[in-house]
């Protein structure tokens, strides 16, 4: 749960305020139209995360989204994440070959 670790870099002043810029600028209109697309946009996503290289509060960077588009491209970009870090983590060796 991500409310229960308290701050964010969601929760700033400034990322709401990018937030704002975003969705007034698309016209609270979802941006990425997938399937079961909602069209009334209720949150900003960036086209480019941030944990790949993405600016974080530039406008730019930023699309409206429906909550149906953006928990699909949060999970996508999640499992990329996830396989980032496994093929950085080095494999333990077996206990057996030791």
């Amino acid at each position: 749960m991500a409310w229960a670790r308290g701050w964010s870099r969601t929760s700033s002043a400034e990322h709401r305020r990018w937030a704002a810029a975003v969705l007034r600028r698309d016209r609270f209109v979802c941006q990425l139209r997938l399937d079961g697309c909602q069209r009334r946009a209720s949150a900003a996503d960036h086209v480019t995360a941030v944990a790949e290289g993405g600016e974080p509060l530039d406008v730019a960077n930023g699309q409206a989204v429906c909550a149906s588009c953006h928990g699909r491209k949060t999970r996508e970009e999640a499992a990329r994440g996830r396989a980032r870090r496994s093929r950085l983590r080095p494999v333990p060796p077996h206990p057996g070959a030791v």
